[in-house]
C-alpha cells in the first residue's frame, strides 16, 4: 500500500480530496493533506512580496511558506503526490511539482481537477498522469496501477506518460451517478496539515481561516444546469462537461453525512452546503428542510442563483434555522450578462430574489464581477442602479476581478476580439489596468455597503470628474465605509456589525458559568423537542396508511430522477430567453451582436462566438508565459503600472 500526500492550494475545505482520502484509506493507503494557504488569503496581500502569483498579482506564496511545504514532503516521503488544479494557481502548483520531483526523482505527480479538464494538452508537460474524469469513480483503481497492482492502461478516465515519455489517453468515462457509494469525506485531523502566514500548522488549521473558525463543507447534489462564460460550468462540450448532468443524494445520506462530520470534526458552527446552486427540487428542499431543523440545527450557508430563489424555497431555509445565502449576480446589466456572461438572469430577476430572501428575514449576499474590458459605461451605471434597488439589508460580498482562464468561453472571446490582457501565469489572464475600473469597483463597493444611498447622492459622485480622475479618492471613502459596517471579531474575520452584536447578545445570555441561564435553555429546549415530535406523530398517524411516501420520493422516483426534469425546465427557460433576445434583433434588424466598449463588434453563437474552437486556437494563439517573461526582462512587456483609459 502506497503513502500519498494530496495537496489542494487556497483552499482548506478541499471536499474532493477529504472524499478520496476516505476512499483510499478504506483500501489500506495511508493519504496526507495538505492545505497551502486557505480561502481567506485570495483577499489578503502576504508580506514580505513573493514568488508566484496567484489568485491576482497583489497575492502571492513566500519562500518561507514553500520551505514549510518542502519540509513536510521530505518527513511524509510518500509515494506519490496529487494536486487539485486550478487555473490561478498553476504558476504554484507547477513549481512545486519541480521542487518534488528535485527531492525525489522519478515520484509521480497525478493532476486533477478544472484546470485538466480544460487544458489537458498543456497539462501533460507538468504531469505525469492527469485524471480527466470526476477522480472518485476511479481513484482506487489508480492507486492500484501507481502500486504496480494494474495496468494504467486499464484505468479509464486518465492520460499518463510511460517510461519513455509517450502520452497515452484513456477512453473517459461518463459523470459518475451513484454518489452514495462513496465514502463520507475524511475531517480527521491526524494526517491534516496547512501552511499559512509563513507557518505550518500541524494536525490542524489557521484560526482566521473558514475551517478555522468552524466551517465545514457538505456537498448535497452535483452538476449546474447553468453556463456561465467565466465559469468551468460553462463549457459546453459533452467530452469534456461533467457538471451538466444533475445528481442528488437522498436527504438521508445527506443528514448521516453532517452527523458523520459532527462526530469526527470537533468544532464545527456552520454547515457550508457547496452545490453549484442549493436543490431546485421543492420535494427534497422541504423534506430536508424538516430533517435538517429536527435533527442538526446549526447555522448553514449555500449558494442560490437568482431565477432558482422562489417563496417556497425561502421558506424552506426559514425553517432550517440561521441561514446565509450568497447569490451571485455579477453584474446589474442585462446586456452584459446575456451576451457576454451568458446568463440569462435579468436585473429584474435579482431585484425580485433579493425581495423574498428578505422578507423571510433571510441574510444574503451579491457579488459583482468587475475590471472587464467589455464591460461599458451603461454597464457600469446598470449595475450601480441594482444596488441601489437591491432590497435592504443585504450584504456586498465583493466585486471580484474577472479573470480570463485558458480556454474557457469568455477567454476565448476576448482574445477573439483582440482585448488588451496581461498574462500572470501559463493559463491566467487579467485585464490592463484602468483608471475607470477602480472607480466603478469604489462606487460599487460604496452603494452596496451603504444601508441606505439616495440614487442622487450615489450620481453625484459618478458626474464629478475629480474622482473618475483620481479614484484613489474613492478608494479610501469605500475602505471607511467597510469599518462603519463591518468589525473584526476576535477570531480575527470580518463580520457585519449587526450580526456581530447579534451574536455578543446570544452570547451573553448564554454566559458560560451561569447555572440559571444554562437550565432555561436546556429546558426551552426540551419543550421545543417534544412538542416537535408530538407534531411529527401526529403528523405520522394522520397519514398512515394512505400518504406514507416511498422512501425514494412519492412516486418512488430517486432523487435524481427527480431533478432532471427541474434542470431541463430551468435550461428551457434560459433557452427561450436567448431565443425571445435573438427574435427581437431579427424583427427590428439590429443584431444582439455583442457591442464592446471599444466599439468592437462581435458576431453571435455557441457562447457568443461564431468560431470553432479549433479555428480560434489556431487564429488566436495563447502567448506562454515563458515569452511573457522573456519579454519583461527585455523591457518588451510593460508590468503593472497602471495606466488610464482614453
Amino acid at each position: 500500500m502506497s503513502k500519498i500526500l494530496f495537496i489542494n492550494c487556497y483552499d482548506d475545505m478541499m471536499l474532493a480530496l477529504r472524499t478520496m482520502s476516505a476512499q483510499l484509506e478504506r483500501d489500506g493507503h495511508e493519504v496526507h493533506l495538505l492545505a497551502l494557504r486557505h480561502l481567506e488569503d485570495c483577499f489578503t496581500p502576504c508580506v514580505p512580496p513573493v514568488m508566484h502569483p496567484v489568485y491576482n498579482y497583489s497575492l502571492q506564496t513566500t519562500q518561507k511558506e514553500l520551505d514549510h511545504v518542502m519540509t513536510l514532503f521530505e518527513e511524509i516521503d510518500p509515494d506519490w503526490v496529487g494536486f487539485s488544479v486550478t487555473s490561478n494557481h498553476i504558476g504554484l502548483i507547477i513549481h512545486i511539482g519541480r521542487l518534488f520531483k528535485e527531492a525525489k526523482p522519478g515520484i509521480p505527480i497525478v493532476w486533477g481537477g478544472a484546470d485538466v479538464w480544460f487544458n489537458a494538452e498543456d497539462d501533460i508537460r507538468y504531469a505525469d498522469i492527469l485524471v480527466l474524469s470526476e477522480a472518485d469513480s476511479i481513484i482506487n483503481d489508480l492507486a492500484k496501477a501507481i502500486d504496480g497492482d494494474k495496468d494504467l492502461k486499464e484505468v479509464p478516465g486518465i492520460w499518463y506518460k510511460d517510461r519513455h515519455g509517450e502520452v497515452h489517453k484513456n477512453p473517459k468515462l461518463p459523470p459518475f451517478e451513484d454518489l452514495e457509494s462513496v465514502p463520507y469525506g475524511n475531517w480527521s485531523l491526524e494526517r491534516f496539515h496547512e501552511v499559512s502566514a509563513d507557518q505550518l500548522f500541524r494536525h490542524g488549521y489557521h484560526p482566521y481561516s473558514m475551517v478555522g473558525q468552524g466551517f465545514r463543507t457538505v456537498m448535497t447534489a452535483r452538476g449546474c444546469p447553468f453556463t456561465c462564460s467565466f465559469c468551468c460550468n460553462g463549457y459546453e462540450r459533452e467530452e469534456v462537461n461533467f457538471s451538466r448532468l444533475g445528481r442528488q443524494r437522498t436527504v438521508e445520506h445527506v443528514i448521516a453525512e453532517i452527523k458523520h462530520l459532527l462526530k469526527t470534526s470537533p468544532g464545527t458552527d456552520v454547515i457550508y452546503f457547496s452545490d453549484e446552486v442549493f436543490p431546485m427540487n421543492r420535494r427534497w428542499v422541504e423534506e430536508f428542510a424538516d430533517a435538517y431543523r429536527r435533527e442538526i440545527g446549526l447555522a448553514f450557508s449555500c449558494y442560490a442563483y437568482p431565477t432558482t430563489v422562489k417563496p417556497w424555497f425561502a421558506e424552506a431555509l426559514a425553517r432550517m434555522g440561521e441561514c446565509y445565502v450568497q447569490m451571485g449576480v455579477q453584474t446589474g446589466s442585462d446586456r452584459l450578462n446575456r451576451d457576454v456572461f451568458h446568463r440569462f438572469a435579468t436585473q429584474q430577476d435579482a431585484i425580485n430574489a433579493g425581495r423574498i430572501l428578505a422578507e423571510h428575514g433571510i441574510s444574503y449576499a451579491v457579488d459583482l464581477i468587475g475590471y472587464n474590458p467589455m464591460e461599458t459605461e451603461e454597464d457600469s451605471r446598470a449595475t450601480l442602479d441594482l444596488l441601489l434597488k437591491m432590497p435592504r439589508p443585504f450584504i456586498f460580498q465583493a466585486a471580484y476581478e474577472l479573470m480570463f482562464w485558458r480556454n474557457f468561453p469568455i477567454t476565448d472571446k476576448a482574445f477573439e476580439r483582440g482585448l488588451p490582457l496581461r498574462q500572470i501565469n501559463e493559463h491566467t489572464w487579467l485585464s490592463e489596468p484602468r483608471k475607470d475600473y477602480r472607480f466603478w469597483h469604489a462606487m460599487w463597493v460604496i452603494a452596496g455597503t451603504c444601508k441606505s444611498m439616495s440614487r442622487e447622492l450615489a450620481y453625484s459622485f459618478v458626474e464629478n470628474p475629480a474622482y473618475r480622475e483620481n479614484p484613489e479618492l474613492l478608494h479610501q471613502l469605500m475602505q471607511d465605509m467597510q469599518l462603519m459596517n463591518f468589525t473584526r471579531t476576535p477570531t480575527g474575520n470580518w463580520q457585519h456589525k449587526d450580526r456581530h452584536i447579534r451574536d455578543l447578545e446570544n452570547y451573553y445570555y448564554r454566559m458560560e458559568g451561569s447555572r440559571a441561564v444554562k437550565t432555561y435553555f436546556n429546558a426551552k429546549e426540551r419543550v421545543a423537542e417534544l412538542v416537535e415530535t408530538g407534531s411529527r406523530i401526529a403528523k405520522e398517524v394522520l397519514s398512515f396508511p394512505f400518504n406514507r411516501k416511498a422512501k425514494n420520493g412519492a412516486d418512488g422516483h430517486s432523487p435524481t430522477e427527480e431533478l432532471a426534469p427541474i434542470f431541463a425546465q430551468h435550461q428551457s427557460e434560459m433557452a427561450a430567453r436567448k431565443a425571445e433576445h435573438e427574435g427581437l434583433g431579427a424583427s427590428t434588424g439590429v443584431s444582439p451582436a455583442l457591442v464592446m466598449a471599444e466599439g468592437i463588434t462581435a458576431t453571435r453563437g455557441t457562447n457568443g462566438t461564431s468560431m470553432a474552437k479549433s479555428d480560434t486556437r489556431k487564429k488566436f494563439q495563447y502567448p506562454k508565459a515563458t515569452q511573457v517573461r522573456v519579454g519583461r526582462a527585455q523591457g518588451d512587456v510593460k508590468r503593472e503600472e497602471p495606466h488610464t483609459s482614453d
